[in-house]
């Protein structure tokens, strides 16, 4: 392999490599893939070389002169993998991309109780709520409290799939798809408060448990990477935000579960003041 190593580098006037990986070792079809590191730019493109393993031949030569789509889908794709960045102005990047999934759910949230103070009269007089306000509120509880559901599903699936498994990677991903399907249906079936509670508190149990069930899956977890110092330390940090945001996902549940409590006390409290407040004639009668 040193050789290879060897003409790889020189092939990219010294460049370091990234990635070397042997395909059917052992093998007469064996083959060798070296790729180069990527270089401080924004795109993720990364050139490669394949060898045949047994003679050493030069196979193929992929991404030295790639054409301007593939520029262009490596520029974009740099940018959201963010890999051009240290590690502060990468958790800027995480914490921009949060707040614009917050102000884009404030605005749905907004249109939704607007709508439903206009339409206030007809429902407290028997009236069922329109079918458009109806369908958005089941879309925001979908993909305000269905996403962290289907983020956490997609992790507990990188855990516990077999490693062995035939297209596990889209197996993740299949699942991530499922369970933000489910939740989007489930809240259809029923969007209100308790379906929202249900959700948020779903996503707040799986994203906790996930530090937890790295303890039984890996040898990475919290006890050895932050409480004895060893790291890897992107994986402490991985497991503190999860851990973070399962936090913060409960906190939302709790308070959900006060106003629902509060709702429920005044719509018991407001039957007994009508009584009071009657009329004694129209009591008599």
């Amino acid at each position: 392999l040193a050789p290879l190593a060897t003409q790889a580098q020189q092939h990219w006037q010294g460049a370091p490599l990234a990635v070397l990986v042997v395909n059917n070792p052992g093998d007469a079809k064996a083959t060798v893939v070296i790729t180069r590191q990527k270089m401080s730019t924004l795109s993720s493109l990364q050139p490669g070389l394949m060898y045949q393993g047994v003679t050493g031949e030069r196979l193929a030569a992929y991404g030295d002169d790639p054409s301007a789509t593939a520029v262009t889908r490596g520029a974009l794709y740099g940018l959201h993998l963010a890999h051009f960045a240290d590690p502060w102005l990468r958790a800027l990047f995480f914490l921009c991309g949060l707040s614009g999934y917050l102000m884009v759910a404030s605005g749905a949230l907004l249109w939704a109780v607007k709508t439903r103070q206009k339409e206030a009269k007809a429902i407290a007089g028997g009236a069922r709520a329109s079918f458009g306000l109806r369908l958005v509120e089941a879309l925001n509880i979908g993909a305000i409290a269905g996403l962290p559901i289907a983020l956490a599903t997609y992790f507990w699936a990188n855990r516990l799939l077999p490693l062995e498994l035939h297209q596990r990677a889209q197996m993740e991903i299949n699942l991530f798809f499922a369970a933000w399907a489910v939740a989007a249906v489930l809240a259809q079936v029923r969007p209100d408060l308790r379906m929202w509670r249900l959700q948020l508190g779903l996503g707040a149990a799986l994203f906790i448990g996930l530090p937890l069930l790295n303890v039984f899956t890996t040898q990475s977890h919290l006890g050895v990477t932050l409480l004895l110092g060893r790291g890897p330390w992107p994986v402490a940090a991985f497991d503190l935000t999860v851990l973070a945001l399962g936090i913060a996902l409960a906190m939302a549940e709790r308070v959900l579960a006060r106003r629902q409590r509060k709702r429920q006390d005044g719509l018991q409290a407001a039957p007994a003041k009508s009584r009071v407040e009657r009329d004694p004639v129209e009591e008599t009668a």
